[in-house]
């Protein structure tokens, strides 16, 4: 090989490294009870919303701009419609949203089963129905990622959440919310996704007498971060918790400068003189054990920025 021989494949090689990643929409997956305003959520957004039932019906989804396909009748006509948006024939929007992915898993094991010439997903032998409808719902993932390297859109994936026993490998087994589908292709769903949020009413227990109720003031919140009682990640800077509306996420979502780590230590330091010296000291230390892990610094200074707002209240109680 001659030297400009060299010296171009190694021009090449160069090029084919990815600079910086481009600005991209995140994978959102947005699971909740009943009757939480999911729908109504992707509505505001102004996306394109894909059902896979019919729970869009009410919506006045033309208000903010959105479309809303039919519900898809099966698993064909589904994809089709994802294909549909893919073709150019359809207006682009800011986001995709399926609604809802257990819907969706339910065609899918429809599918399978006609295509198998069984009547339930639990007929075929040693689990197979359930490992191929896992794969159908991984190229809806990969119609999905083409929609948003071709459009730049987001993808909202809505879903359904109940409470599920939960086999507690070091202790007592309890109960905590997850999505009602397969185990496995719920897994799938949230190691793809960039975002995972659990949306509840805001509720407590209050002792009254010998007995114990639950309050709900109803407000609606949505949780970034996983708990004993559900599963939740980001791998973008969000708070802990959020008030839910779409605005409030859209506002924390696009916060592009809440992801400059220096920005997030400079906001950390300014607040470290209005806490006690032993908080001050713990903060430093998880500043410098997190790094430049943008995410670990907000979640830092959420929680600092939360401790300083209780330190006021208490102050002006007492003033």
């Amino acid at each position: 090989m001659t030297y400009k021989q060299a010296n171009d494949a190694h021009a090449a090689a160069m090029a084919r490294i990815r600079k910086k990643r481009p600005e991209r929409r995140p994978i959102v997956v947005l699971y909740a009870t009943e009757g939480f305003g999911k729908t109504t959520a992707a509505a505001e957004a102004g996306a394109a919303i894909v059902p896979a039932e019919d729970g869009a019906a009410e919506i006045d989804a033309e208000a903010h701009g959105a479309i809303v396909f039919q519900p898809a009748a099966d698993w064909e006509e589904f994809r089709a419609n994802l294909a549909l948006l893919r073709s150019g024939e359809v207006e682009s929007k800011p986001w995709v949203a399926v609604d809802t992915w257990d819907a969706l898993e339910k065609l899918a094991h429809a599918h399978v089963c006609t295509e198998a010439g069984v009547e339930s997903i639990s007929d075929f032998d040693h689990g197979r129905g359930y490992v191929e409808a896992r794969e159908l719902l991984r190229l809806v993932m990969s119609d999905l990622e083409l929609i948003r390297e071709e459009t730049g859109a987001g993808i909202l994936i809505l879903a359904h959440a109940d409470p599920k026993p939960f086999r507690n490998p070091v202790g007592e087994d309890f109960d905590r919310y997850a999505c009602p589908m397969n185990d496995k292709a719920w897994g799938d769903l949230k190691a793809w996704a960039d975002v995972v949020l659990f949306g509840e009413f805001e509720q407590y227990a209050v002792k009254k007498g010998s007995k114990t109720i639950g309050v709900s003031t109803g407000a609606r919140v949505l949780h970034s971060q996983r708990t004993a009682a559900f599963d939740a990640k980001t791998r973008i800077p969000l708070p802990d918790r959020l008030p839910f509306s779409w605005a409030e996420l859209q506002k924390a979502m696009t916060a592009r400068e809440a992801g400059d780590p220096a920005k997030l230590r400079a906001a950390i330091s300014g607040l470290l003189g209005q806490v006690d010296e032993k908080v001050a000291e713990r903060v430093k230390v998880a500043v410098a054990k997190v790094g430049d892990s943008s995410v670990e610094l907000k979640r830092i200074l959420d929680k600092l920025g939360g401790m300083v707002s209780e330190t006021e209240g208490t102050e002006e109680e007492g003033s």
